[in-house]
């Protein structure tokens, strides 16, 4: 009798496939021994590998007999798996709508019939030389151009609730305080005065209302090529007034703070060993203060927390570095850390999602997809179902999805 890793080492030598379900096949005289090996590549630019081994058979009256009798057995076998199996989805198919228009992801899905074609996505690329700006590009990968250039190096955008500007972070100057570019008047502006002891302003993110935003800032001086101190800190989007949260002396920082929907809660994640190591997990703080809740446990690094329009869920990628080689993905869970939902399932470190963000309207998540190929930016339905690829050939980084001006 075949049991299903028998089968699966036989069939991958001709059509892999990621995951089988049960089969058994009667062999009437004889079974042969077949065992199947599977090795996981520990390198991130290799692809999963499948290794088949066929161990002797039993000694058999003649040759000939044997033969057939594989032979045979081996083509019962194909025909079988060829008729009946199926691979499990993934997630919940969405279906996809028909269109016959020409703005088509590399996966043959007209995405201009799920989103507007004419929305922009802000993201963190590479220029020429390799320093990172902030771009927009419409979802299909049209109209791709870089913003607030004149400030010098940027990134880690986020667009502001109406729609009409794009605030990030910048690298390179005595300071690197927050910049705003105002897709009206293509101008940038700095958003809070960054000046000593501040050295840089990292991590902006609008509450939903617009009126204030989230960031991390850093206090020299520098020691040892770190700041004395970081935390969490809010500002005033018109008083221009900035308030400290957290502070961290040694910078074992929170990383990627995002407001709730209601402005009580900042949802981020933080390193593990005193912020030096290299697992995450995620946690919650009041806007007011006090003590952090810690949300996911540390072995399964959980990171880049994002609230759904309606405060209900957190996405978060689950090992968005790789670091235990078996599988990245994207989950969700209820702000109480219950309920935890996969929602990719890529489940290989060589296809990775990461930096996810919800669409303004809630009904997708879009995020970055780390491969072989680059890093593209792919979108899933927010309760799960089938990715779809919106710009590729690239490295597209810390995606935002701009909201209806």
């Amino acid at each position: 009798m075949i049991n299903e890793a028998q089968a699966l080492a036989l069939l991958d030598e001709v059509n892999p496939v990621p995951d089988l379900e049960s089969y058994e096949v009667e062999a009437a005289e004889v079974t042969p021994q077949l065992t199947t090996l599977v090795q996981r590549s520990s390198e991130m630019t290799q692809l999963d590998t499948r290794r088949a081994n066929v161990s002797p058979r039993p000694k058999q009256p003649t040759f000939w007999v044997a033969a057939a009798v594989v032979i045979v057995l081996i083509g019962a076998v194909a025909l079988l798996l060829s008729q009946t199996r199926e691979v499990a989805p993934a997630a919940p198919v969405a279906p996809i709508p028909h269109s016959s228009s020409s703005t088509m992801s590399t996966e043959g899905v007209d995405i201009s019939q799920l989103v507007d074609v004419n929305d922009w996505i802000a993201y963190q690329g590479p220029g020429p030389d390799g320093t990172a700006f902030v771009f927009l590009v419409h979802p299909g990968g049209t109209e791709r151009h870089k913003i607030g250039e004149e400030v010098g190096a940027s990134g880690l955008p986020d667009w502001s609730p109406d729609g009409t500007s794009v605030i990030f972070t910048t690298r390179g100057g005595v300071t690197e305080p927050l910049y705003s570019y105002d897709l009206a008047t293509e101008t940038s502006s700095e958003v809070f005065a960054c000046e000593d002891p501040c050295v840089a302003d990292d991590e902006p993110s609008y509450s939903a209302d617009g009126s204030q935003i989230v960031f991390t800032r850093y206090f020299g001086p520098i020691v040892n090529d770190l700041p004395s101190d970081c935390g969490l800190w809010i500002g005033n989007v018109d008083t221009k007034q900035v308030t400290q949260i957290t502070s961290n002396p040694g910078c074992d920082k929170e990383y990627a703070p995002r407001l709730s929907p209601d402005g009580t809660t900042i949802a981020y994640h933080r390193y593990d060993e005193n912020g030096f190591g290299k697992r995450t997990a995620v946690f919650l703080i009041d806007v007011a203060g006090g003590d952090e809740t810690q949300l996911t446990d540390w072995s399964i690094s959980a990171a880049e927390p994002v609230w759904s329009p309606d405060g209900e869920w957190l996405v978060v990628s689950f090992d968005p570095e790789g670091i235990d080689r078996s599988g990245s993905d994207l989950h969700r869970m209820r702000p109480d850390g219950s309920e935890v939902e996969q929602l990719t399932f890529y489940e290989t470190v060589v296809r990775r999602p990461y930096h996810p963000r919800y669409t303004p309207d809630g009904e997708w998540i879009v995020y970055s997809l780390h491969s072989s190929a680059g890093t593209e930016l792919w979108m899933i339905p927010a309760e799960g179902g089938n990715p779809v690829a919106l710009v590729t050939g690239g490295h597209f980084v810390h995606p935002a999805w701009q909201p209806t001006p």
